[in-house]
């Protein structure tokens, strides 16, 4: 089964969320991540280099989750 994109918590139980992704692209270098946390964080973080974006939780908007995951399946699209 293949998957578009991966919506990632920072914050899991065992794992946490940037060696999650760290994980994936190791087997899946292409598929695009999206960080999801309530934490405070900015794009230039160091626990960002696996991800193509951030989400801040909570999401009060919606159609900010609907447009970032739409722009990252257009471009990746693009890309192939």
């Amino acid at each position: 089964q293949t998957f578009d994109l991966a919506i990632i918590d920072l914050g899991l139980p065992d794992m946490t969320g940037d060696q999650v992704a760290k994980t994936i692209k190791k087997s899946v270098p292409h598929l695009p991540l999206i960080m999801m946390t309530g934490w405070a964080m900015s794009d230039t973080d160091p626990k960002m280099q696996y991800f193509e974006k951030l989400l801040q939780k909570p999401i009060s908007n919606p159609d900010d989750l609907i447009k970032t995951i739409s722009s990252i399946i257009n471009t990746k699209q693009k890309a192939e």
